[in-house]
């Protein structure tokens, strides 16, 4: 190298320059390639946060609209709930309302004359029910004009009537007691007593212990008097029939 030419030296240095310069040119037109590259990218995330920026307010929407439609479907069960309940309790008001105005219309007429007692829905004749025996004694005249009702039921004539007893505080039942007694063996089953000494009744047990019971009986048969039992309520009205020869009771 120390016994090189000038002018070689001098190529080899142009040489050299030319070569950085090319390099310079070609990392500087990369160099500008990458910054495009960047720039371009950059534009990219801008418009992808942007558009997560939508679609975060998108979800927040429908967040809110799925919590309104989630407490909409709660209400909405809440209130079909308060329909149905509603709906029991309406029908369960008009059974009771239909069971009172059965219970009020709802009455007994017995026509003695033609010993037959008759179930009656107002005016109309439901059932008749012919009467098969009677006591010895007789229905008076002040008897049927008394308003007689039912005011007691007994499906076997008990020998005792329960009781309801309170001691300290605390309330006893005592059912009635069954048994063989005067009473369960004069009046038999499906008894139905009034405010009087009138009695409806089925067949008895014993004769003598029912014509010795102190009663005006009006005797069925077990199916008519089972009938009548079930179909008759405490409180029902008994109204007589006034006999042809205008003996005085009272009118149907």
């Amino acid at each position: 190298m120390k016994n090189a030419s000038p002018a070689f030296v001098l190529a080899a240095g142009v040489l050299v320059l030319c070569g950085l310069f090319g390099l310079n040119y070609k990392l500087s037109g990369h160099l500008a390639l990458q910054k495009q590259m960047i720039a371009s990218l950059a534009k990219e995330a801008d418009t992808m946060n942007e558009a997560l920026t939508d679609m975060r307010s998108v979800k927040a929407m429908k967040e809110r609209d799925m919590a309104l439609f989630t407490s909409g479907m709660s209400s909405i069960a809440q209130t079909k709930k308060a329909v149905y309940e509603s709906g029991l309790a309406l029908q369960e008001e008009k059974r009771l309302l239909e069971k009172q105005l059965e219970i009020i219309t709802t009455s007994i007429r017995v026509d003695l004359e033609n010993s037959k007692i008759s179930l009656m829905r107002e005016d109309h004749s439901l059932a008749d029910y012919p009467v098969v025996f009677t006591s010895t004694h007789a229905v008076t005249d002040a008897v049927k004009k008394s308003g007689l009702r039912i005011i007691s039921k007994e499906r076997f004539a008990h020998p005792e009537r329960g009781k309801l007893e309170e001691k300290d505080g605390v309330l006893t039942w005592i059912p009635p007691q069954v048994g063989q007694s005067l009473r369960s063996n004069a009046l038999g089953e499906f008894v139905m007593f009034t405010n009087s000494n009138v009695v409806i009744h089925g067949p008895f047990k014993k004769l003598a212990e029912h014509q010795a019971y102190p009663h005006a009986c009006l005797g069925l048969t077990p199916a008519n008097a089972r009938k009548l039992y079930q179909s008759s309520f405490i409180g029902t009205r008994i109204l007589f029939v006034k006999d042809s020869s205008n003996q005085a009771g009272t009118a149907p």
